[in-house]
């Protein structure tokens, strides 16, 4: 009927191979550059919280 919703792609209830070639590039890319983008801010987040040590510490010193 043409009333009738799509099939689901992704998920628990998704039928085997149903997910097209180009969406699922499209989803591990996404997937991918996710993850390298969160690994990028977790390590600038721990230089950042190095650098505010080493400047308590000189304050420290200094006053």
């Amino acid at each position: 009927m043409e009333d009738d919703p799509p099939g689901l792609n992704i998920g628990p209830l998704a039928e085997q191979g149903s997910l097209d070639f180009r969406m699922g590039i499209t989803i591990l890319f996404s997937v991918l550059t996710f993850s390298v983008f969160f690994v990028y801010i977790l390590i600038e987040r721990f230089k950042l919280r190095k650098s505010e040590l080493i400047v308590e510490i000189l304050y420290k010193k200094k006053f």
